[in-house]
């Protein structure tokens, strides 16, 4: 080594600055050069660092078992310079260094045929005693003796050109040195100074003296990869940093004509190694450009019968089909990767033991496990015999069959959900399915099922936030399931309906009415009725001692063609000087059309919310009318009727729309006062004052939905809002993202300048369904003040025996070198607020009397008598949850926060261009989308649809006679019923087992044989006969079998 240095002395080095180590393996790739300075290895700056070549398989598994072959210009080859000389990378006119490839060796003759002097390597992997093992090998050996074993390397090792002491190569696995011909090399060192040739003792040890340049200053080398292969190599420098594993796993390319990624149908047999808790692990590459590429995969039983199927294509949302019945179910959202250039696709179909789930790329698809029918019963494991795939890909691995856990790996994390569990679901509807899988434990291990509205946990009188729409407390062990009545809890009564311990059971709520749902449970059904109504529910909780299977499900009704009598919630409250435009259209012979803004309700009742604003259209022959009134649950009832009063905020006015039909632009503006009516082009402008209850006025914000009934059509809407200057400084949480709870961090930035004075404070307020302080609307989960004398708080947690909310903390005070403020938020309605001055001094005060953090919607600043150089400036941490106040004139309701946004709406069982589900009449708007338009822009209008009332008036009334019927009908139609109407039936009324059905003459519901649901009997045999694999064999190219489909 000390010649071969001091022969490196003569040519220059370079600095040594660390380097990225050279990929030969990127997909396409089979030429790399690379420059060296050869005196880096001589003086290395770090320990251990060598020249040398890093093989490695993919950490998610992987092959080469065709090999991975490196050919590059021996330094060791002889090469003629004319008659009289030759020359190898040593010396001139000396045979002492020759080495040539060895005469019947394959890889030599392969690398020879590149350029004559090119020698060459080879690493393929093999199976040995049921183990992957990997093999090294070089041109320069005889056949018999050219491969090497390289000791316990199963995924990486590195060829280690010598290093700063010797110039024998060497390999290292894991770190650990491993020599190569360690005889032949100390046999040559004895007789190398007798005039020994290289040739007689050459081995994998000379590896660094035939591969390192010893005249030029870089290495060139080509490699061959298999389409089989998915070894990756890197050359390394002593110079060079840790080699990075790419990000996708690769194969080669197989040579200039040779196609990797082809059609490929395979049937893989599973040997009865699965069972509950394990996953199949399938790793393939796919081609990213393909437009129509499609991957199936199915478990298949000894006939060949197909158990579960997955399908997955370019463009298409993936489908799963599980047996009873085998129908394709959808999954949102999960496509093929697409992109240029090859894709990897890493699958794990997991199995527990009831459900299916599908994972790509680490991505659960559908966010969800499946549950075939009869599911209760478990999945058939002892009938899955192989598995079969069809389409265009690349298997870097066979299938591997293993446990969840394995080696101390969480491969696959089951959906079970820790209890107590809660979720924000969609808007329920009539007809919406609310599915709850759970499995029991022991049989005295009682559990609660709630359907919730605006909160977390069963109602508590300390908070007063939200409602408890419904709770079925479930005792196993008595067979019996606790309803709400207004008069107290009643059982019902489950005749042949049993629960086992440890076995899995499906409860099924199906909302019927908004004061009627459905129980099912198994081959069993109970009809009830509420004592709120059921659309109410925004949450469900599932608390006991009960392993819950999953994610409650929500399955929404059918869409329906109807368009009459929908409600669209509020991306964001309204606020002061907001303005709602809206395009519509009148029918031909209207008789009324009634446009409602709502507060926290999706339409009138007399528990929850009510009608802040209620605008009606009357016709009358030819004349129109417009008369605006308001209902709010808050108001006591009347005792005449139990329900609250309709209350007029205006006389009727001339609406002097036209009878047979017109288009229009309507404005509805919150002014300081009212709202504001204008339809220019009747020129039509009415005021209507915000409804009143108790001496408290409802604010704007209040209206969080807007409904929209009778004979109307809608083609457009939009909120305008103020400039930002006058736009009221909150943020808002993103609940989508899960709630406030502990662990945030909210922080308000403050820039004071100008002097203070006794009236000047700021306050932060965290609110729930408010915008600022009202007695009606709203709640404060927590307020603190900071004036020039202390710091309080306060929150609207109703008092106990006299007590107070308020709490003065005399630390800490406003001040012109106040900095910040934290709130940091702890559990049970604690907070922490500390505050941080300009010298980093600061002091911390802890409230205990707030409301429960969960609440918090809308944080807000306000500040009094105090200059600020720039606005507070609100940062919450985690970020994901909070939104920022849109700093425009105009945002869309449904859109992006940009310019005017206005979404069109189709009025169909789809809302066009929103691309918003209409579930039975409702519209959530946290999920609409809409396009950005200029200021001067609408969306373009779809065509209309007629939105019918389900009752005609009769318009032979005086007007006083027709409110009073009007109101009437607005009852009737909005649901609201006095409480004499949702009285609770006797039990006696109520006993409707299973085994009898619900009474026909109280509900008009269908029997129990035409309500008999799969789970019982099973599907219709004929109609769902189990396909084999010859029906369903479809590869990706040919497409689907037209008669089957």
């Amino acid at each position: 080594m000390i010649i071969f240095c001091f022969w490196m002395l003569v040519h220059a080095a370079q600095a040594q600055e660390e380097t990225t180590p050279t990929r030969l393996t990127g997909l396409g790739k089979n030429i790399s050069t690379i420059p060296v300075a050869l005196l880096d290895q001589c003086f290395p700056y770090e320990e251990s660092k060598t020249f040398g070549i890093e093989f490695r398989l993919p950490r998610t598994g992987g092959k080469c078992d065709d090999g991975l072959i490196i050919c590059y210009p021996g330094s060791l080859a002889t090469r003629t310079l004319d008659n009289a000389h030759s020359l190898n990378g040593m010396s001139v006119n000396s045979e002492l260094f020759n080495v040539d490839n060895a005469v019947n060796n394959s890889l030599g003759k392969y690398c020879a045929g590149l350029n004559v002097s090119w020698h060459g390597i080879k690493v393929n992997t093999e199976k040995s005693n049921g183990k992957n093992i990997i093999k090294l090998s070089t041109s320069l050996l005889e056949e018999e003796e050219q491969s090497f074993e390289i000791p316990d390397a199963h995924r990486q090792f590195i060829i280690h050109f010598g290093n700063e002491n010797e110039f024998s190569a060497y390999v290292t696995v894991e770190g650990q040195r491993i020599d190569l011909d360690v005889v032949k090399a100390e046999q040559y060192m004895q007789l190398a100074p007798n005039g020994a040739h290289l040739k007689d003792f050459v081995g994998f040890w000379t590896l660094g003296l035939d591969m390192l340049p010893w005249m030029d200053h870089e290495v060139k080398l080509f490699i061959n990869r298999s389409c089989s292969c998915s070894m990756e190599a890197w050359f390394i420098r002593p110079t060079d940093g840790e080699p990075n594993d790419p990000e996708e796993p690769s194969t080669g390319i197989g040579g200039p004509k040779a196609k990797c990624i082809v059609n490929t149908t395979k049937e893989v047999p599973l040997n009865n190694r699965l069972k509950a808790n394990h996953l199949i692990r399938i790793q393939m590459l796919i081609d990213g450009n393909a437009l129509d590429n499609s991957i199936t995969f199915a478990i298949l039983n000894e006939y060949r019968n197909v158990l579960m199927k997955f399908k997955m294509s370019t463009g298409q949302n993936a489908t799963i089909q599980m047996k009873w019945p085998f129908k394709p179910v959808s999954i949102e959202n999960a496509n093929l990767p697409e992109g240029n250039g090859t894709r990897h696709a890493d699958f794990i179909i997991a199995l527990t033991e009831y459900s299916y789930g599908i994972v790509m790329n680490k991505k659960l698809l559908g966010g969800k496990e499946f549950f075939p029918a009869k599911w209760t019963n478990g999945l058939p494991f002892n009938d899955m015999k192989s598995l079969w795939l069809s389409g265009q890909f690349l298997l870097l691995t066979d299938p591997l069959v293993m446990p969840f856990h394995m080696l101390g790996q969480q491969n696959y994390k089951p959906q079970e959900q820790k209890l107590p569990y809660w979720e924000r679901i969609s808007i329920v509807q009539p007809d919406t399915n609310v599915i709850f899988r759970v499995k029991l434990g022991q049989n005295d291990n009682d559990f609660n099922i709630s359907l919730l509205h605006n909160r977390i946990d069963l109602h508590k009188s300390e908070d007063s936030i939200g409602a408890e729409v419904l709770t079925l407390r479930v005792q196993p062990e008595k067979d019996q399931i606790w309803r709400p009545s207004r008069t107290g809890p009643v059982p019902i009564l489950m005749g042949e309906a049993k629960l086992e311990a440890q076995k899995a059971y499906e409860f099924t709520l199906v909302m019927l009415k908004s004061y009627q749902y459905k129980i099912i449970l198994g081959n069993f059904y109970f009809h009830k009725n509420a004592t709120m109504p059921i659309w109410a529910t925004n949450f469900v909780r599932v608390e006991g001692n009960i392993t819950l299977l999953g994610r409650p499900e929500v399955e929404p009704p059918p869409e329906q063609q109807r368009t009459y009598n929908f409600s669209i919630q509020l991306k964001r409250p309204l606020d002061y000087n907001d303005t709602i435009q809206l395009k519509l259209n009148t029918q031909d012979k209207t008789k009324n059309l009634s446009i409602l803004l709502m507060h926290d309700a999706l339409r009138g009742n007399n528990e929850i919310g009510g009608v802040v604003l209620g605008m009606f259209f009357h016709f009358d022959g030819y004349k129109c009318t417009l008369y605006c009134s308001s209902v709010l649950s808050a108001d006591p009832v009347k005792e005449d009727t139990g329900i609250a009063e309709v209350k007029n905020l205006t006389g009727i006015v001339d609406g002097r729309l036209n009878k047979y039909g017109q288009k229009f632009d309507m404005d509805i503006t919150a002014l300081n006062d009212n709202f504001k009516i204008h339809i220019k082009e009747v020129k039509l402008t009415h005021l209507c004052p915000y409804p009143e209850s108790n001496g408290t006025f409802y604010p704007p914000w209040a209206v969080d939905y807007i409904r929209f009934e009778n004979d109307v059509q809608v083609h457009a809407m939009n909120i305008m809002h103020p400039p930002t200057s006058e736009q009221r400084n909150f943020m808002q949480i993103n609940d989508t993202n899960d709630l406030v709870q502990a662990g945030d961090l909210i922080t308000v930035k403050l820039a004071i300048t100008g002097d203070l004075n006794d009236n000047s404070s700021v306050a932060i307020n965290l609110f729930h369904q408010a915008l600022e302080f009202n007695e009606k609307v709203g709640k404060t989960v927590m307020k603190v003040m900071l004036n020039s004398a202390s710091l309080y708080f306060n929150s609207s947690k109703p008092l106990i025996n006299n007590s107070t909310n308020e709490r003065n903390c005399t630390n800490g005070k406003l001040d012109k070198e106040l900095k910040e403020l934290k709130i940091g938020v702890m559990d049970k309605g604690f907070f922490n607020v500390t505050l941080t001055w300009n010298n980093d001094s600061s002091t911390t005060c802890t409230y205990t009397n707030g409301l429960p953090e969960w609440a918090v919607q809308y944080i807000t600043v306000e500040h009094n008598d105090v200059t600020l150089s720039n606005p507070p400036n609100i940062i919450c941490v985690p970020e994901k949850r909070y939104d920022e106040e849109p700093e425009n004139h105009s945002t869309g309701i449904f859109g992006k926060v940009g310019r005017i946004v206005t979404v069109a709406l189709a009025m169909s069982s789809r809302l066009g261009g929103a691309d918003a589900t209409r579930r039975g009449g409702a519209v959530y708007g946290r999920n609409l989308k809409s396009n950005q338009l200029p200021n001067n822009n609408w969306m373009a209008p779809p065509p209309p649809m007629a939105m019918r009332s389900a009752k005609v008036y009769d318009s032979k009334h005086s007007p006083a006679e027709y409110l009073k019927k009007f109101a009437q009908d607005f009852r009737r139609k909005t649901g609201m019923h006095s409480q004499r109407h949702h009285e609770e039936t006797t039990l006696e009324q109520e006993k409707r087992v299973a085994g009898a059905g619900p009474d026909p003459i109280h509900h008009q519901d269908t029997t129990l044989e035409q309500e008999k649901r799969v789970a019982g009997a099973g599907p219709d045999p004929i109609h769902h006969q189990d396909t084999t694999l010859e029906q369903e064999k479809r590869v990706a190219g040919a497409g689907p079998d037209p008669i089957h489909h």
